[in-house]
């Protein structure tokens, strides 16, 4: 828009240049040149935005324990796009307005007054431009408001166990050459030395911590009522676990018990079930006594307890079938050390690691975090995405701006015998400035309206990373619109405020 508006404001010069025989082909060139050099311009404003903001992204890595190796460098191969995309938008963008400028009519445009905007057609088109610009923007300022939303409703989810005082280490003893044997003894001297700690009020083992990265399913089926085919079999989710871990975590045993110390290898094979499981199996039966098998030939479970329903996966799920399995008979060289500590859990967690390391010098760690850290797991799509979104958004709404304030400063410009003869004839100054803001306030509405229709669809694709917010939340759809809205009259109001203040006689004598 503001390259049309700039070719708009030199059609007298180029008229006159084409009446002292100068060529179309030599104005195009001319015209398409000083376009390239402004979006190179861009182009190199564009680098330096990216180099700064690499570490920003960087600031953004995923919370998992596999460490990621990011190249956000700048390289051959990005200048090259870089240098190519401006060279492209250049021309794409600058031929158009040069070629209009440019085109044979010498009266209408040595006749022309600075009154006119340039033409209805070429207004059009910057208006509509400008209309683009605010729409494209509002659409990243909704989402940017829905995520944000989300990140503060996902905090104050309840996961349904304690996450404030809890910290882990998780190790895998068959990388050390660890037997079964040698395991079971070193989890269970290792569990004995870690509950010794003064800072530590209770330890157990379980493989994988809820919200993790981990996921592990088994099947399972009432004894007496196995499906026709095993694919039929419900998948739950299947953590292993030590006497404690209910304890530790918080999460209370509704119906029976937890494991005992007779629960062991050898013994009958029991599990505790979660309430959504219980439901499934035996809806409106006690569940308690009752038995289930994993497979056709294996020896059936019994149902020692009943847990409450905790979030496993992530913060937004609806309750799922979960099934807990006793380490004592269910046997994993990879296993997690989860502490309950009595203060901070971070100074537990260093504590913790020395005891361990004391135990076995050669012990290495796959993960070391307190729970607080892990919740970061399935906070960090709706956290990323709220940051990239707020980012775009600010850019879009910056360029907006700019775009608007552009395209009715040309229009002041192109109106300066207007307004003078308005002021002279006793139009007041706020009379000037309205009627600006008038223009420009209309764009905006456009603008809006269209963003709106927009995001209404735009912003289903965030349903899934979205936690007590709907993606047609009216408040943050009206709350993003004006603000767009109060930024856009401010970019209205510079332009217009200048032009309220020009003196009648100097702008008819510069006409």
């Amino acid at each position: 828009s503001l390259l049309l508006a700039r070719a708009s404001s030199r059609r007298g010069e180029v008229g006159i240049r084409m009446a002292l025989g100068s060529t179309r082909f030599r104005l195009v060139r001319q015209l398409l040149t000083e376009s390239l050099l402004l979006s190179f311009l861009g182009g190199l404003v564009g680098l330096l935005v990216a180099y700064g903001s690499t570490r920003l992204i960087l600031a953004f890595r995923p919370p998992i324990p596999v460490p990621l190796a990011l190249d956000l460098g700048m390289n051959a191969r990005v200048l090259a796009f870089t240098l190519g995309a401006s060279l492209l938008t250049g021309i794409v963008f600058g031929l158009v307005p040069a070629l209009r400028a440019s085109r044979p009519g010498l009266a209408p445009v040595l006749g022309s007054v600075r009154g006119a905007s340039g033409g209805s057609d070429r207004q059009r088109l910057r208006n509509g431009l400008v209309v683009g610009q605010v729409a494209v923007s509002l659409v990243l300022l909704i989402g940017a408001g829905l995520m944000l939303q989300s990140v503060g409703n996902a905090q104050a989810i309840d996961p349904g166990f304690e996450t404030e005082q809890i910290a882990m280490l998780s190790t895998h003893l068959g990388l050390h050459g660890y037997d079964e044997a040698r395991g079971r003894a070193f989890f269970e001297q290792a569990v004995e030395r870690l509950e010794a700690l003064a800072d530590v009020e209770r330890a157990t083992l379980a493989d994988k911590l809820p919200l993790g990265t981990g996921v592990s399913t088994r099947t399972l089926a009432p004894v007496g009522e196995e499906p026709l085919r095993d694919a039929d079999w419900p998948a739950l989710d299947s953590t292993t676990v030590a006497p404690g871990f209910f304890e530790v975590l918080g999460i209370p045993i509704l119906r029976g018990r937890d494991f005992g110390p007779t629960d062991i290898e050898g013994a009958p094979g029991v599990v505790i079930l979660n309430e959504s499981a219980a439901r499934l199996f035996w809806p409106g039966e006690d569940p308690i006594g009752k038995r289930v098998t994993r497979g056709r030939n294996e020896e059936s479970l019994e149902v020692l307890g009943i847990a409450r329903d905790i979030k496993v996966r992530t913060l937004g799920e609806d309750p799922r079938p979960q099934v807990y399995f006793s380490f004592a008979q269910d046997f994993s060289p990879m296993m997690s050390f989860v502490t309950r500590a009595r203060g901070n859990p971070a100074a537990t967690l260093r504590a913790a690691r020395a005891e361990l390391m004391a135990l076995d010098g050669s012990l290495a760690f796959l993960e070391a975090k307190t729970m607080a850290q892990n919740l970061e797991v399935p906070l960090f799509p709706a956290r990323m995405s709220a940051m990239l979104l707020s980012v775009f958004g600010a850019l879009a709404l910056a360029l907006a701006a700019m775009g608007l304030y552009g395209v009715v400063s040309f229009s002041v410009s192109q109106r300066t015998r207007e307004i003078g003869i308005r002021m002279a004839l006793g139009a007041r100054g706020v009379d000037v400035a309205t009627r600006i803001v008038r223009q420009g306030s209309t764009l905006v509405v456009l603008g809006c309206l269209l963003g709106v229709g927009v995001a209404l669809f735009a912003t289903r694709a965030l349903s899934s990373v979205l936690y007590g917010v709907s993606a047609t939340d009216t408040a943050t759809f009206v709350g993003t619109a004006a603000l767009l809205i109060i930024v856009a009259l401010v970019a209205n109001w510079i332009p217009a405020r200048r032009a309220s203040k020009l003196e009648p006689v100097l702008a008819l004598h510069d006409e």
